[in-house]
């Protein structure tokens, strides 16, 4: 048997590796302590002072690097640097099979926020400022010639006595003060916290309607007829405690049905009531539930679980977190790991100012189901806050607070009763 020798071909292991001498030329070795997002966006630039003197810690030239986005900056010096071994980086051309070996010297890069950092205070001669003002108005953009302006408008002259300045200020202060009295503004829902009102009304009906609070929509969907068949109080009782429903809720709910007149818009409104109230005892992993926000509230209608979303909370996106994240960079090697992303999820949250909100839209409505008198002390119970909680609220709704008469359990008791014409508490003014 004859045996053929396999003939050797050219390939990137026939030709010797090559070692780079210049370091001008050589790669760097990059490591970062806060990842950035968009590594193969960022633009890094390596500066060198031509005959600069190595330095003692490597025994290289100085480098510095730099890179910036709309937001940060990425530094990194070598300086300072101070390896304990030695890297080698294997550069390999793939048209030419060539291996290029390269000192690099690993290098920390620094973030900087642009907003955070400090700049040292130079003194600039009224010579030099005149001549950068002028060519600022020239030459410059909107936005550098508002500000020289507004440098000139700040500006204290010498020959402005201190007098004239206390009496200027002394003047604006009082147009303020005259203009915060004259105000007789009670501001709109939407800035109080509080259901749509009308404060010139003059019956209480008219105060607040059931429209601003519960749409034509979300009451077409409430189904109330299983109340209807509740022939006793055992059979209500039993109905309403796989609704999860409050006491005050119940008793309402009780003196309608035993009353001749059983109103299907008051019955659905209670209904209504006990959604609002569960979702004010909730917490924000309910908000966001898998089996959904309806099933958590107690079987209600889509359009009601939506509506009080919409009216009850904020929509915020978590931001997906990246760890170890590696990308190419031309001329920039960096050490990383595999990339973990986490992606982001949309999550439903409810502010403490969205929380008082809800609790003012449950006490109007109280008050509409109850002719405008409620105890709080049940009320109280049944949401799990302190009665001053909700007599406060009470009170930006235009309600008097008052005792309730009578001995026992039933003395001691906080009322809240709507008066017209409606009567705000005057809001905290803040300084914009």
């Amino acid at each position: 048997m004859s045996s053929k020798k396999r003939k050797s071909t050219g390939g990137p292991s026939s030709q010797p590796a090559q070692y780079i001498t210049n370091d001008a030329d050589a790669p760097l070795l990059a490591t970062f302590p806060d990842f950035p997002p968009k590594p193969q966006l960022l633009n890094f630039s390596t500066y060198m002072k031509p005959g600069d003197s190595t330095t003692s810690q490597t025994g290289k030239r100085r480098r510095i690097v730099t890179a910036e986005t709309q937001k940060l900056e990425y530094v990194a010096d070598n300086a300072n640097a101070k390896p304990f071994c030695q890297y080698v980086v294997a550069i390999v051309d793939r048209n030419s099979g060539q291996i290029t070996l390269s000192a690099a010297e690993p290098m920390r890069v620094s973030t900087v926020v642009k907003r955070q950092k400090v700049h040292e205070n130079r003194l600039i001669s009224e010579k030099n400022l005149a001549a950068r003002n002028a060519l600022g108005e020239a030459f410059g953009t909107k936005k550098r010639k508002q500000a020289i302006r507004a440098l000139e408008r700040n500006q204290v002259k010498a020959d402005v006595h201190v007098e004239d300045i206390e009496e200027t200020i002394d003047t604006k202060i009082e147009k303020k003060v005259e203009k915060a009295e004259d105000k007789t503004d009670v501001g709109t829902a939407e800035e109080r916290g509080i259901p749509s009102f009308d404060s010139s009304a003059t019956k209480l009906e008219d105060a607040y309607k059931l429209d601003g609070i519960i749409s034509n929509a979300e009451l077409r969907a409430i189904n109330y007829h299983p109340l209807t068949t509740c022939r006793n109080a055992e059979q209500l009782k039993e109905l309403t405690e796989s609704m999860k429903m409050g006491s005050w809720a119940y008793d309402t709910l009780n003196r309608l049905l035993k009353g001749t007149n059983r109103h299907a818009m008051s019955l659905r409104s209670v209904l209504y009531l006990n959604w609002m109230m569960r979702m004010y005892r909730m917490r924000e992993n309910d908000l966001n539930a898998k089996e959904g926000f309806g099933r958590r509230l107690g079987s209600a209608p889509e359009v009601v679980a939506e509506g009080l979303k919409s009216k009850f909370t904020e929509f915020a996106e978590d931001k997906g977190q990246i760890r170890y994240a590696a990308f190419p960079v031309p001329s920039l090697l960096l050490l990383s790991e595999p990339t973990l992303i986490v992606p982001a999820q949309p999550r439903y949250r409810m502010s403490p100012r969205m929380k008082d909100k809800l609790l003012s839209y449950i006490l109007v409505l109280c008050l509409i189901l109850n002719e405008y008198s409620l105890g709080i002390t049940q009320l109280a119970a049944d949401l799990k806050e302190p009665q001053t909680k909700i007599m406060a609220v009470a009170r930006e709704l235009g309600c008097k607070i008052g005792a309730m008469k009578g001995e026992g359990d039933v003395k001691g008791f906080k009322t809240a009763s709507l008066v017209v014409p409606l009567k705000f508490p005057e809001q905290r003014k803040r300084n914009n």
